[in-house]
């Protein structure tokens, strides 16, 4: 057949300009399909990262809040992640203490190195017991009052926490800070007990050109307590536990609307103020639960809750706590703010 005429191909007539044509058109077609593949392979690689953003948001969340990393498993927690985002499966617990534990853990010590690197850093020393009893000295670091950054925190075991102990573990603290973040150490915050204020006659001997401060929120604290008569402070902290630690006087506080007993804690600012407060606020409900025969009232609890001058006392004693209490808040609203 001459190729300038129609060819037969499947019973059906088809020029030689259409045949072109076609061979024009299946060589335009390769170019899209390899478009589209293209295409679905960056879609895969963005839902891979997807998914590694979600995972480290998710361990973050576990670490931030101190949960167990088991809560990740909870079929509860599996639930309503999958009612977000039915595609996404949650990471394991143990990648949530392992790999991604590495990788969080690697991302703020390279965020601290960067905003500490060859800057002026103060370091902050405080210790304290574990819920299991045991003791604990730990170090931050302050960068020019912007950031703070955990920088250990040291189980004492049977050492006792001596101000020489403190000195050795906080020059140990000084070195590291140093050496692994490039910054320079140049002033000490602790508290004001009696342990710490030796620590700083020991640093001001060994590091003279370190400036030392006491915690000045502590130490306003410290004079509330100082103003604050500690007898009367006993007799209100009975009536509390009272209340507190009595099955049917609790349940009637609660029926009655009151408010749940507060206790002054010498580690929480204010608290000596609360307890104080709490007390003003609930004695009429005290009052009337005490006179109930089922809360079995002691007679000196009821002769306090009756006693017009004890309670003038307690109102006398927060009213002179308040110009401190003042200052703590606006003390620790500059830091915050």
């Amino acid at each position: 057949m001459d190729s300038g005429r129609d060819s037969l191909r499947g019973g059906i007539k088809i020029s030689k300009q259409q045949i072109e044509w076609l061979h024009t058109r299946e060589r335009n077609v390769f170019p899209k399909q390899n478009l589209i593949q293209n295409t679905i392979s960056s879609k895969l690689h963005e839902a891979a990262e997807n998914k590694a953003k979600l995972h480290e948001q998710a361990a973050r969340f576990i670490y931030a809040t101190n949960l167990p990393f088991e809560t990740v498993n909870h079929p509860e927690f599996v639930k309503f992640v999958k009612l977000l985002r039915p595609s996404y499966n949650p990471p394991s617990a143990y990648v949530i203490g392992s790999s991604l534990l590495e990788t969080i853990h690697h991302s703020i010590t390279s965020e601290a190195k960067e905003q500490m690197h060859g800057k002026f850093v103060t370091i902050l020393q405080d210790g304290w017991s574990s819920t299991h009893g045991v003791p604990v000295i730990s170090h931050s670091l302050s960068v020019e009052g912007n950031r703070i950054f955990h920088l250990n925190a040291v189980n004492c075991h049977s050492n006792s926490k001596t101000a020489r102990y403190c000195h050795e573990l906080l020059q140990d603290a000084i070195l590291t800070a140093e050496t692994q973040y490039g910054c320079i150490v140049g002033a000490l915050i602790t508290d004001n007990c009696n342990t710490m204020l030796a620590l700083h006659n020991l640093v001001r001997e060994s590091r003279p050109d370190m400036f030392v401060f006491g915690c000045n929120t502590h130490l306003l604290n410290l004079i509330g307590k100082e103003i604050t008569d500690g007898n009367l402070i006993e007799k209100v902290k009975k009536i509390q536990h009272f209340f507190k630690d009595h099955d049917y006087t609790r349940e009637e506080l609660r029926k009655l609307k009151g408010f749940q007993p507060v206790f002054p804690c010498d580690t929480r600012w204010n608290s000596q103020f609360a307890c104080l407060q709490n007390y003003l606020k609930n004695h009429s409900i005290y009052f009337e639960i005490a006179k109930q025969p089922e809360a079995k009232a002691t007679p000196e609890v009821l002769i306090l809750l009756s006693d017009i001058s004890f309670f003038k006392s307690i109102e006398l004693a927060a009213k002179n706590m308040e110009p401190i209490v003042k200052a703590i808040e606006n003390v620790i609203t500059s830091l915050l703010f």
